[in-house]
């Protein structure tokens, strides 16, 4: 008797306990859903953390990709990945680890190749973060989520203009590295190659400048695809509280 008197204890303070996570997290949820992004209350359901261990670390990822700070995202979310969400849900993580990595690029501020070299790695890590699994592919056809293989595909767009950038955007054109075809001596040439340089000048600043709004809008067409404008925050929700669309997703 007394052991199923324990038994029954344990039983009646795991219920609740489960009652009072459940209702803290929808407290949290409404909040959220009010743009109120704040994380003390998710942060209480890290103690004791089960069931769906990976949840409150998905709903904080949420709270600092809103707040702006996508390298605590980013973070956030990798930790909610290796509790090892369950099917759709370990897609959604991906996306939202995927967008927080793009987010923490800053395109308009591209101007040495050290940075760009930096870009391109975390554009490649947020490719792979979506490719894992097979949820993007390189094959469209193979793709086992839309929204992946769309986040992705603009994610390789992204890595192409760094590769490739517009002749002249980070090095000058051909015409500027050709030697004038007038040559008339040296006193002629020193004569005009302060003109020239200065013309030189203008025009690769022209070109970067050129580059990186390039880049700018970019980074604008992802923020109105993903930031909640196509998907996310104005999407319908269906019976279990998700956004019924894809693209970034809500807390759960």
């Amino acid at each position: 008797m007394p052991v199923l008197a324990v038994v029954g204890t344990i039983l009646l303070v795991l219920g609740l306990s489960m009652i009072i996570r459940v209702g803290i997290n929808h407290s949290f949820i409404s909040d959220y859903n009010n743009n109120v992004y704040a994380s003390d209350k998710e942060e209480g359901l890290l103690v004791m953390n089960v069931p769906e261990s990976y949840l409150p670390y998905y709903n904080l990822g949420n709270v600092s990709f809103k707040n702006g700070d996508y390298n605590g995202a980013i973070a956030y979310y990798n930790q909610a990945l290796a509790l090892n969400p369950p099917g759709k849900r370990e897609c959604k993580v991906r996306i939202n680890l995927a967008l927080a990595m793009v987010y923490s690029i800053d395109l308009n501020h591209l101007d040495s190749q050290e940075k760009i070299d930096t870009a391109l790695i975390i554009l490649y890590k947020a490719r792979d973060t979506l490719t894992t699994n097979g949820w993007a592919a390189d094959n469209p056809a193979d793709a086992r989520d839309a929204t992946a293989q769309q986040l992705k595909e603009d994610i390789d767009k992204l890595i192409e203009q760094l590769e490739n950038p517009p002749e002249g955007g980070s090095g000058g054109s051909s015409e500027q590295n050709e030697p004038d075809s007038g040559e008339s001596g040296d006193q002629g040439q020193g004569q005009s190659s302060g003109g020239d340089d200065t013309k030189n000048k203008k025009k690769l600043e022209s070109q970067q400048k050129g580059a990186l709004d390039e880049k700018s809008r970019e980074q604008d067409d992802l923020e109105k695809s993903y930031g909640g404008q196509k998907y996310g925050s104005g999407s319908k929700e269906n019976n279990n509280g998700e956004g019924s669309d894809s693209g970034y997703s809500n807390p759960w």
